[in-house]
């Protein structure tokens, strides 16, 4: 008896595990979004605008999917090898900028911007601020679908990296200015020697009041 309600649990949990891989399978017709919010320390705000290049397809293969190099980038030389290094990119970045390809911009709403009705696949986004100086993401790869906890997300939340880079001289809000650093030599030697002849001054009529 015993033995009948374990097989018949151990039934019950293998079917259950294959409705579930059932319920995650892929699909690559389906549309997703990325949405990707550009925070920055100091308390600045990250202007300017966002590029998207839609950089590899995904066709389904025996493991999932794989990836294929779009119409605009395939005859680059490029790998997708080593997508998590943020220098490969970058060197995406570069090739885009020196063909002209034209990708979908758009300008940052309260640091944040969403591209939605996007095709499986992987997408560069590249981000200009309005002031150099200020803030720059470097350029990063989302994958659409992405897959989080055995399942694929098909409306991707990214948050990359934001430098903040001040002018020469400048300093971050959250640090205050401490005042003059830098005194005349004049004036500091001047008070030195007052300070040198008062103390002498001083010694030698103690000294003489001793005696």
């Amino acid at each position: 008896m015993k033995k009948s309600i374990i097989l018949l649990l151990a039934l019950t949990l293998s079917l259950l595990a294959v409705g579930g891989v059932a319920a995650e399978q892929l699909e690559l017709n389906k549309k997703g979004s990325i949405s990707a919010s550009f925070a920055c320390a100091h308390g600045f705000k990250s202007y300017g605008k966002t590029t998207l290049y839609h950089v590899a397809d995904a066709v389904e293969d025996e493991n999932g999917y794989k990836l294929v190099l779009t119409t605009d980038f395939k005859g680059s030389g490029l790998s997708l090898d080593d997508v998590e290094n943020p220098k490969t990119a970058s060197t995406f970045e570069r090739f885009a900028r020196s063909r002209g390809l034209s990708g979908d911009t758009r300008d940052l709403e309260n640091g944040s911007v969403t591209y939605d009705g996007l095709s499986a696949g992987l997408y560069l986004i590249v981000h200009k601020d309005d002031d150099e100086r200020i803030t720059e993401a470097l350029p990063f790869f989302v994958s659409l679908p992405r897959t989080e906890d055995g399942k694929y997300v098909y409306d991707v939340n990214a948050a990359p990296k934001v430098l903040v880079k001040h002018a020469e001289g400048e300093l971050p809000p959250s640090i205050p200015q401490t005042g003059q650093l830098k005194w005349p030599i004049p004036v500091l030697a001047f008070s030195g020697i007052i300070v040198f002849t008062v103390g002498w001054v001083l010694c030698f009529k103690a000294r003489r009041d001793g005696e």
